[in-house]
């Protein structure tokens, strides 16, 4: 970037290039989807192979808990965006009423 312009870290970098791949974003909505399938499928094959209560508990902890995980990560991600675009108005907030 230029000497006038704002510096991005890499990871701020990352964000605004990844923002702009189309096939990133299919990509984390199949991974919902599938997601969302599996833990469907494992619930039906639970109570159609008649499995303890206790068996499904477990599983469905397991299942929350990565879940969590996922939605952790994601909330990660978000907060990096809001961060960025915080710093990208900022500066062109500067830009017009300081410009160069």
């Amino acid at each position: 970037m230029s000497t006038h312009g704002i510096v991005l870290s890499a990871t701020e970098q990352e964000l605004l290039d990844e923002n702009y791949n189309h096939t990133l974003k299919i990509r984390s909505m199949l991974f919902v989807w599938v997601d969302a399938m599996l833990g469907i499928l494992v619930i039906l094959g639970l109570l159609i192979w008649d499995v303890s209560p206790r068996v499904m508990a477990l599983v469905s902890i397991a299942y929350l808990a990565v879940s969590a995980v996922e939605k952790l990560s994601y909330a990660r991600v978000i907060k990096s965006y809001r961060f960025l675009v915080r710093r990208l108005v900022t500066r062109f907030e500067e830009l017009a009423v300081y410009p160069y």
